[in-house]
């Protein structure tokens, strides 16, 4: 019991870091596909072999058996390792395979039911954060963040303010 609850406090705090980002009144779009793939590369990065984290677009293949790690290499967290330590191998394979199905569940339903799966395109509003502005990709991006507004904007004057919003030197 006391290895269980020590892993329901660690696997907590992997999400405590995304919620305190997204607990704030402004807008964070801009950051909001970078931080759900951090965080789904985090989950499968305690269940999957590092070779197959390189790759999250092909959601079915990260759960077959040769891309998880062996059930002795799956990370639980620092406490809980040393809790598990103290248990019988039948018992630490048992709790481990326990916290493969635990982050895999976890992992799908990240996968399935984020903005990952329901909407690639707010990738593209990553443009609107300062440092990606200047990139020559910004453009193509705000075009397409353009397309998604229930409203029409001209795409070509649209271009033409992105290009003088990056050649102003103030940002």
């Amino acid at each position: 019991m006391k290895a269980e609850v020590s892993f329901v406090i660690e696997s907590a705090a992997i999400f405590e870091r995304f919620l305190l980002i997204f607990q704030k009144d402004e807008p964070l779009i801009h950051i909001l596909f970078e931080e759900v793939m951090e965080l789904i590369a985090t989950v499968l990065g305690r269940v999957c072999k590092p070779d197959v984290l390189l790759d999250l677009n092909n959601v079915n293949s990260h759960f077959i058996s040769n891309n998880l790690l062996p059930t002795n290499q799956i990370k639980c967290g620092d406490n809980t390792e040393k809790i598990i330590l103290k248990m019988k191998d039948l018992d630490q394979f048992q709790f481990k395979t326990n916290v493969r199905d635990h982050f895999i569940a976890t992992a799908s339903h990240l996968l399935n039911k984020t903005i990952i799966a329901s909407s690639a395109t707010t990738k593209y509003f990553k443009c609107l954060k300062p440092e990606e502005r200047k990139e020559e990709k910004s453009i193509r991006s705000i075009t397409k963040v353009a397309r998604l507004l229930p409203f029409k904007v001209s795409e070509t004057a649209l271009s033409d303010e992105w290009v003088l919003l990056q050649l102003d030197s103030n940002i």
